[in-house]
């Protein structure tokens, strides 16, 4: 039974208030930060923190369909086993991806990351998807390129 104060209260009222509880974990789970240099249009470089690639962001199943569209099909290499930041450091030259490349293969966990072929989404899908961010740019139009660090 429910720690509720109210015994009519259902279900639903019950699992949103214990959502907005101090206690709940994931409102203090770690976010991904990604350090990026932003190049403008008219050619100043500034440093911009991306946070969308959260494992649990909505903004990654709202541009679930555009990631796979430019993803490309890779052979599953042995050492990729269990090593999804493996497989993000020979893609990118970074672990930054570990958590994209794990969502765009449906891998809950790393003991899920074994494959006989991966999904590898593009840099510039990335790229794009930092831009196209309008939470983080209001005015696409003033982005040239975006750089990770």
């Amino acid at each position: 039974m429910s720690n509720s104060s109210n015994p009519n209260m259902n279900i639903s009222v019950d699992s949103a208030r214990q959502y907005k509880s101090n206690l709940n974990s994931d409102n203090y789970r770690d976010l991904f930060r990604i350090t990026a240099y932003v190049e403008y249009a008219n050619s100043t470089i500034k440093p911009s923190t991306i946070v969308f690639l959260d494992f649990n962001n909505e903004f990654l199943d709202t541009n679930r369909a555009f990631i796979l569209s430019q993803s490309v099909i890779k052979e599953f290499q042995p050492r990729w086993t269990y090593r999804p930041n493996y497989l993000s450091y020979d893609m990118y030259g970074s672990q930054l991806f570990t958590y994209l490349l794990m969502y765009i293969n449906d891998a809950s966990s790393v003991l899920d990351f074994k494959f006989d072929y991966v999904k590898v989404p593009t840099t510039s899908c990335i790229k794009e998807l930092a831009i196209s961010n309008q939470r983080l740019y209001p005015d696409r139009n003033i982005i040239k390129d975006i750089k990770f660090a």
